[in-house]
């Protein structure tokens, strides 16, 4: 994507660059007078302006792509279990960790190891 915007952003401002010195050659060999070179360079920025906006409207319109096939994956991830009878445990008085460890399932080492606590 970078690469594409680079790619586009150098060609649009080549492009512009290219009109302005043509428009400088007709000033200077008599086909143009100043007001006339004014106003075209001045037409340049309607023509090019969104031209440089299409390379961030790509750029948008790829991470919207990314964004909305996340979303679907997360709508279409499955449901979280519920038991068809739970049983109530009331008020919790007390917790016990007994030699609990944890390690995420992307990690290479656990992030909390033998733990005891009352």
């Amino acid at each position: 994507i970078r690469s594409l915007s680079f790619i586009q952003g150098t060609t649009v401002h080549f492009l512009r660059t290219c009109v302005v010195f043509t428009l400088y050659y007709f000033l200077f060999g008599g086909k143009i007078i100043v007001g006339d070179l004014l106003t075209m360079v001045f037409f340049t920025f309607f023509i090019f302006g969104p031209l440089q906006e299409l390379g961030n409207f790509i750029i948008a319109l790829n991470e919207t792509k990314v964004s909305m096939e996340n979303f679907r994956i997360l709508l279409n991830a499955p449901k979280e279990f519920r038991p068809k009878n739970p049983k109530h445990v009331g008020a919790i008085q007390s917790l016990l960790f007994s030699n609990v460890s944890f390690k995420h399932k992307t990690a290479k080492f656990k992030a909390v190891e033998n733990i005891n606590f009352e």
